[in-house]
C-alpha cells in the first residue's frame, strides 16, 4: 500500500467502512397460483369440517347406531379380548406343565425339566402373539373396507 502512495492500511480502511445491502423485495405472486392455493385451502377446510360433523350428520340421517348397539359392540369386543387373553395364558401354562411332567420320563433331574418347560412355554407364547397380532390386523383391515 505504501508503494502506491496510500497512507492507510487495509484494516484501517475496512474498520471505518460500511456494507450497504439492498433490501429483499419478493417477486409478486402469480395470480393463478394464488387462486389455486385459495381453492385448495377451501377444500381442506371443507374436508376437516365434514370430518368434525360426521357423527352429527349421521344422527340426522338416522344411520348412527344407538347407545345400546354401541354398548353391545363394546361388550362383545371386550369379551373377545378377555377370552383371547385367557386362552393365551392357559396355553402357555399348559405347555409348561406338559413339558415339565413329560420330560420327567426322560430326565429325572428337576432343573432340566424346568428349563424344558420354560423354553417350550416361550416358544408357544411367541407363536400365540404372532397369531393374535395377525388376527387383529385382519380384523382391522376388514373394518376399514366395510
Amino acid at each position: 500500500m505504501r508503494e502506491r502512495g496510500m497512507k492507510f492500511r487495509i484494516h484501517q480502511l475496512l474498520d471505518e467502512s460500511e456494507i450497504l445491502l439492498p433490501t429483499y423485495e419478493p417477486p409478486p405472486r402469480n395470480p393463478e397460483l394464488e387462486a389455486r392455493i385459495q381453492n385448495l385451502r377451501a377444500e381442506q377446510e371443507n374436508r376437516e369440517y365434514a370430518r368434525m360433523v360426521q357423527s352429527i350428520a349421521q344422527l340426522k340421517q338416522g344411520t348412527a347406531t344407538t347407545i345400546g348397539q354401541e354398548y353391545r359392540e363394546i361388550h362383545k369386543e371386550m369379551t373377545t379380548h378377555l377370552i383371547t387373553g385367557a386362552q393365551y395364558l392357559l396355553s402357555i401354562v399348559g405347555t409348561f406343565f406338559a413339558l415339565f411332567i413329560g420330560s420327567s420320563l426322560v430326565v429325572p433331574e428337576f432343573s432340566p425339566r424346568i428349563v424344558f418347560g420354560i423354553i417350550g412355554a416361550l416358544i408357544v407364547a411367541l407363536a400365540e402373539i404372532y397369531f393374535i397380532i395377525r388376527d387383529d390386523i385382519r380384523k382391522e383391515t376388514s373394518k376399514k373396507t366395510k
